[in-house]
């Protein structure tokens, strides 16, 4: 049976073949002989500047026709490995076949044609090779894809920016919103899903089950991992981040209620983390009371100087706004100290069918001034 899209064994090489088109030479096979190439070459470059008495330091000519055989590698070398694999029945030690028969004619290579591969196993090429991969594939193809994605989404909320909708939480209606509003949410959540894919380390190493030889540990074990304690039953919710001249902080609202809040009721709490010193170092430096009970929904402005805080449950009895959500508005000009500047009771709605009382402020609507709404 001949290979067609019908006959493909993957819907990638079949039905979808045309939108892999970017990522077929870099995630194929011969992608992949490429990449070993590449690993091959480096480790020969590596040994030869290693000090062995039996390797002198290549030429820059030498080094720049191994580099070339990288840099010009083609489906015809691709296909040379793949004839040789037919009597190795050995993918790596075919590209070790090759790169040594490319050094015919090169004496200061063929003198040294033994040390490729030197000290190597199969897996110290292979997972370097996958590395050298989805690098290429990330940044060649990937980020730029959800780069215009992102394009298209920043556009979009733009324009449907005044274009109203309900919101749904819970199973139930919510707070009035936008299209550009909940476009633009996506938006902020693919960036920090672009940054987190692009913040992935991808490198090269092998360490064998029982290797306990302290060389064989990497310099850099990857990306700095923090672990912040927020307290007992803190309930993390929503997080938002304030960067201006005086200070950089992460703010995390936290759902827990507890006694003692402004004016003796109950209130959550604000955790603030200095965002300012290394990740490793991060750690909550303060406790604030949002002046609400069980807050969720984060929000700054623009200049990064106000910081609004939505509650999901009502105020209690014998407080002003007793019955009612309530939206807290912070002063954080100096992000370190928050400072409670008032409580914005979110009430209800007179319709024509009745009143519709505000139930769970978790999302908060900016409305351009002299903007036409459906209710105004």
């Amino acid at each position: 049976m001949d290979h067609s899209p019908l006959t493909a064994l993957s819907p990638l090489d079949g039905r979808y073949a045309p939108r892999m088109a970017a990522l077929r030479p870099l995630l194929s096979e011969f992608g992949l002989m490429h990449r070993r190439v590449q690993v091959e070459v480096e480790w020969f470059i590596a040994l030869s500047d290693a000090g062995l008495f039996e390797f002198e330091p290549l030429s820059e000519s030498g080094r720049g026709m191994l580099r070339s055989l990288v840099l010009r590698f083609s489906e015809a070398d691709a296909q040379a490995i793949k004839d040789i694999e037919k009597t190795t029945n050995h993918d790596v030690k075919a590209v070790e076949y090759w790169l040594k028969s490319r050094f015919e004619g090169q004496a200061e290579l063929q003198a040294a044609a033994e040390f490729v591969h030197f000290a190597c196993t199969s897996e110290d090429i292979n997972n370097t090779s996958h590395a050298l991969m989805l690098q290429a594939a990330r940044e060649q193809v990937l980020l730029p894809a959800l780069d215009a994605v992102a394009e298209r989404l920043h556009a979009l909320a733009t324009t449907l920016a005044g274009v109203p909708m309900l919101s749904r939480t819970h199973g139930q209606n919510a707070s009035p919103t936008t299209v550009g509003k909940e476009v633009a949410n996506v938006a902020a959540r693919l960036a920090t899903a672009r940054a987190r894919i692009a913040a992935v380390p991808l490198g090269g190493y092998v360490k064998f089950f029982g290797d306990q030889n302290a060389a064989s540990v990497p310099d850099h074990a990857g990306a700095a991992v923090a672990t912040l304690p927020l307290g007992e039953m803190a309930r993390p919710n929503h997080l938002e981040f304030v960067d201006n001249a005086r200070g950089q902080v992460t703010y995390m609202s936290l759902a827990r209620v507890d006694d003692g809040g402004p004016n003796g009721a109950a209130s959550s709490r604000l955790a603030i983390i200095d965002r300012s010193v290394p990740l490793a170092q991060q750690k909550v430096v303060g406790l604030v009371y949002t002046g609400g009970r069980e807050a969720h929904g984060l929000w700054t402005n623009p200049a990064n100087n106000l910081l609004y805080v939505a509650h999901e449950q009502d105020e209690l009895p014998g407080t002003p706004n007793a019955g009612q959500t309530v939206c807290s508005a912070f002063d954080v000009s100096t992000p370190l100290q928050p400072k409670l500047i008032t409580q914005i009771a979110l009430g209800s709605l007179k319709l024509p069918s009745g009143e519709l009382r505000n139930k769970k402020s978790i999302n908060l609507v900016y409305v351009r001034v002299g903007a036409k709404g459906q209710t105004a």
